[in-house]
């Protein structure tokens, strides 16, 4: 099972990086996340992978037909 969940997860983060934009966007969203670790900063952690969590399932049903 966990197989499973972990071949649809890459399957998932390598389709998102087929929508327009979201490769660079991802890069900014995974610096800022690591800014905030760097600093120890737990609430602009938080919030980065909370935004990047965000971006990346909008762009999943933004472009849905690249993953079903």
């Amino acid at each position: 099972m966990i197989k499973s969940i972990k071949t649809q997860l890459i399957r998932f983060q390598f389709r998102t990086m087929l929508a327009p934009g979201r490769s660079d966007n991802s890069i900014l969203e995974h610096q800022a996340l690591l800014d905030a670790l760097s600093k120890r900063d737990e609430e602009a952690a938080s919030q980065a992978i909370t935004r990047h969590i965000d971006n990346v399932a909008r762009t999943i049903v933004k472009y849905k037909a690249l993953f079903y």
